[in-house]
């Protein structure tokens, strides 16, 4: 009796230890899995911190700062399950701003390969071959951003930069074109679309263009001026007269206006008028030789008229 008694004890010890052993072992399993739950969330809530610092340095152009906080982000991504493919972005638009455009372009490249839908991703990466004069490459990205939207303001206003900037002055008047069908009351756009038939020379598209900016903003003296200096250049004097003293009105100090409103009279032939207006621009302009070679002429057809 007292044998088996002695087993039944071991029996109970066992299964006391067993029990033990079980609850220890499942206390290490919760505990390692709250340990990486808790690891994890902190990584996280670290990583996003990160971000908010780097945007911060980003905004105020500490770029070095900022790239060296959002490697912090990298580096936490690297180790843990943690993940936010904008941080690629973050880095290279940091580096391109750096001037290391290497770097730009692995970061670039590899945030735009997980983010086909991104605008700015598009942007980013089609500047960063400009920077390495990869036109070809650059056009191409623009204008598979414009895929995305071809409604998007932000990635054709860069492709029509793009073009400016390249002297591809025809395809960035159709640009312009599309943003101001876009944003028929954009004012920057009109401009834009002049200076550009500007460039080719195409005065009549300049003065359609300027004749819409001045019904945007009628009270504008430096679109009247620039408006009245192309209605000058097409010979369409009384017109043109009539925009600079409009511009005069609103406000504009600009020094050339008398001198073009003198060469105006002159060439209708209304001396008197041109007389004064020259008198008057000399008066702060008295070392311009062809203003007073003309009043000298002036002078003189109207004293052959008083004779």
């Amino acid at each position: 009796m007292n044998k088996a008694r002695t087993m039944s004890d071991s029996k109970k010890i066992f299964i006391i230890w067993a029990f033990v052993v079980i609850l220890f072992v499942g206390f290490l399993v919760v505990l390692r899995i709250n340990r990486g739950v808790i690891v994890s969330y902190m990584d996280e809530t670290s990583a996003e911190n990160y971000l908010v610092e780097g945007k911060k340095y980003f905004d105020n152009e500490q770029y070095e700062k900022a790239l060296e906080t959002y490697k912090k982000v990298e580096e936490i991504m690297n180790k843990t399950t943690y993940y936010n493919p904008w941080v690629f972005q973050s880095i290279g638009v940091s580096y391109l701003k750096l001037g290391d455009n290497e770097k730009a372009l692995k970061y670039l490249k590899r945030f735009i390969d997980e983010n086909k839908e991104s605008i700015w991703a598009f942007i980013n990466l089609a500047l960063c071959y400009t920077k390495f004069k990869r036109f070809d490459e650059a056009e191409k990205t623009y204008l598979e951003g414009v895929k995305i939207d071809e409604n998007n303001i932000a990635i054709r206003e860069a492709l029509t930069n793009f073009y400016l900037d390249q002297g591809k002055y025809d395809k960035a008047i159709e640009q312009f074109d599309k943003l101001i069908s876009l944003e028929p009351l954009s004012e920057r756009f009109y401009l834009g679309l002049g200076l550009t038939y500007e460039k080719i020379n195409d005065l009549e598209k300049v003065k359609n263009v300027y004749s819409k900016l001045v019904v945007l903003d009628a009270k504008n003296s430096d679109y009247r001026v620039k408006y009245a200096n192309v209605l000058f250049k097409l010979g369409l004097y009384n017109d043109a007269i009539r925009e600079f003293s409009e511009a005069i009105r609103l406000g504009s100090s600009d020094p050339a206006i008398n001198k073009l409103v003198g060469l105006s009279y002159y060439r209708l032939e209304q001396y008197n008028q041109a007389k004064d207006i020259f008198l008057r621009y000399l008066e702060k302009n008295p070392d311009d030789e062809e203003i007073k070679k003309l009043l000298d002429e002036v002078n003189e057809k109207l004293n052959q008229k008083t004779l």
